[in-house]
This record gives C-alpha cells, sequence and structure tokens, in this order.
C-alpha cells in the first residue's frame, strides 16, 4: 500500500502541471456546453477540449482499421502491443522528427520489412499529418464563430484546402505550427491579432496531435507491405519466425549434446 501510494504521488507530482491544464480545459468545456452563449470566453476551451476527444477517438479507430485491412486480427494486436512507445514519445516531445528512430523500432517488431518501413516513416513524419490538419479544422470554425462569419460550402471547401496544405506545410518539431497559424490568417483575411490566441490552442492540442501523426505512419507501412508482399504477409513473417526459432533450438541441442560427448570422451580417457 505504501508503495503504491509513493507511486501516486510521484505520478502527481511529475504531471501536476499537465494534469492541472486538463482539469482546467475539462472543466471550461463543460461549462460552455452547459451554459452555452452565456460563456462565450470559455468557447476556446470547448473547442479544446472536443478536438481531444476526437484525436483519441480517431487514434484508435484508425489503429483498428488500417491494422485490421493490412494482417486481420494479428495485424491488430501486433499494431497495439508495439505502437505505444512511438504514442508515448510523440505526445512526450510533440515532434514527428523525433519519433523515427521508435517508429523505426516498432515497425521492424511488427513485421515490417526494412525496405518498407525505411522509405514510409521518415516520409510520413514529414507529410502524414492528420492530427494537424483536425485541429487546423477547429481552429478555422473557430474563428468564424469569433468574427461571426458563415461557413458555407465554398468556405468549408477552402478549410479543408487550406487545412490540408497546412498540415504538410508546418514544421515536425515542438510548436511548429506557427506557419499554419500565419496561413490561415492570410489565405481567410483574419487579423493578425488572432495568432496568439489559435497559437494557444494548438499548443494544448499539440501532444494529441503530434501522437496521431506519428502512431498512424506503422500502420500505412503495414497497409504498403500487404499491398507489395499480399494479403498473407503477415502469416509468412509468423511462419518465418517460428522457423528460425526451431532452427535456432535444433543447432541450441545440437551444441549442447556434442559438448556432452566430448565430456564423456575426456572422462573415459
Amino acid at each position: 500500500m505504501n508503495e503504491s501510494g509513493s507511486r501516486l504521488r510521484n505520478i502527481l507530482r511529475s504531471y501536476r502541471f499537465s494534469i492541472i491544464l486538463l482539469t482546467g480545459v475539462v472543466a471550461g468545456a463543460l461549462l460552455g456546453v452547459v451554459l452555452g452563449e452565456k460563456t462565450a470566453v470559455l468557447q476556446p476551451f470547448a473547442d479544446i477540449f472536443l478536438n481531444m476527444v476526437f484525436c483519441i477517438l480517431f487514434f484508435i479507430g484508425f489503429g483498428i482499421i488500417v491494422p485490421f485491412i493490412s494482417g486481420g486480427s494479428e495485424g491488430v494486436k501486433r499494431y497495439w502491443t508495439e505502437i505505444w512507445l512511438p504514442a508515448t514519445t510523440a505526445a512526450g516531445a510533440c515532434s514527428s522528427t523525433a519519433c523515427i528512430p521508435v517508429n523505426l523500432l516498432a515497425a521492424k517488431k511488427m513485421g515490417i520489412s526494412e525496405e518498407i518501413s525505411s522509405l514510409v516513416i521518415p516520409l510520413g513524419a514529414s507529410m502524414h499529418k492528420n492530427g494537424v490538419v483536425s485541429v487546423q479544422i477547429v481552429k478555422i470554425a473557430f474563428l468564424f464563430g469569433i468574427f461571426h462569419m458563415s461557413m458555407g460550402p465554398g468556405e468549408t471547401a477552402k478549410a479543408v484546402i487550406v487545412a490540408l496544405l497546412s498540415g504538410i506545410i508546418v514544421g515536425t518539431i515542438p510548436s511548429g505550427g506557427f506557419i499554419g497559424e500565419m496561413f490561415i490568417c492570410t489565405a481567410f483575411g483574419f487579423p493578425t491579432s488572432v495568432i496568439p490566441i489559435i497559437v494557444i490552442m494548438g499548443t494544448l492540442t499539440d501532444p494529441f496531435c503530434t501522437m496521431n501523426n506519428v502512431a498512424g505512419d506503422p500502420a500505412l507501412a503495414m497497409l504498403i507491405t500487404r499491398v507489395i508482399e499480399g494479403k498473407d504477409w503477415i502469416k509468412e513473417k509468423a511462419l518465418g519466425k517460428s522457423r528460425e526459432a526451431g532452427i535456432g533450438a535444433v543447432k541450441e541441442k545440437a551444441i549442447k549434446e556434442s559438448s556432452m560427448n566430448a565430456n564423456w570422451e575426456e572422462a573415459a580417457q
């Protein structure tokens, strides 16, 4: 009981600022949802909270659907067994580039060939930004609401294009989305005075967005492996590993037997 209590205290001490921040965001979001227009000042917290929820749900859904298409239930099992190191590294570092080594390691353990992972993972770190795209859409919708602008089909299509382009041009370093905020203001004619507000929104959601960006790369590498190596690629990988393990066991047994025979011969002499 003392050990569990000390662990809990250490966790609270280490992550106290993150816990306070998330508690404030959730509380602000709940007040915004319940009180509506009376708490317009809390609307950013509601948007941030909804984006966090969306990122988590997208992380779970994408991590189930794509690996299942790539390798069935075995693909889903391998993905969720190995994805936690890249996901937690992404949430802590907030940098897609910093997660390339752990993503390559996770891809190797998933059974993805080095020829595919060495191309897909670094390329995905620069271009695969589904988390960034989602938060850019939230920022654009928030600014449209703040300035009481209508968002028709034309504006919606433009918002999607701007979000996709922002996902490509933003940097792969912590808080690399500042360029995206400037791009949004330029594309829609918003005043630059709103940049600090949407920068804060981006900073708060950065860990969840980066986690989505990084965790999606091995899943896509699995999908590309299925296209290149066939639908039974994961079964062949598992069969190859079992064969290697069997050969290794046979070799080890043979070495032990030869060592024992040599010892018996020395004793007989």
